[in-house]
């Protein structure tokens, strides 16, 4: 402890700034979308691909009545 010793009582310096509250400081880590519109877009892209999907299916099933053995 001889190392230290001169420190130990030292006073902490004053702030130079105001603490900031640490509701602000939260949101610093809150997570965020770094690309704007992109969650909208897979929305649309996935309910288009759904959609075609289904049509798909339809036409599948009007077909299969068609063919004969």
């Amino acid at each position: 402890m001889d190392r230290y010793e001169d420190i130990l009582k030292v006073r902490r310096p004053a702030l130079r700034h105001p603490r900031m509250p640490r509701a602000d400081r939260a949101k610093q880590f809150m997570p965020f979308a770094a690309l704007r519109g992109y969650t909208d877009t897979l929305e649309v892209r996935r309910d288009a691909h759904e959609h075609r999907m289904q049509e798909q299916d339809a036409h599948r099933e009007t077909d299969e009545g068609d063919w004969t053995e």
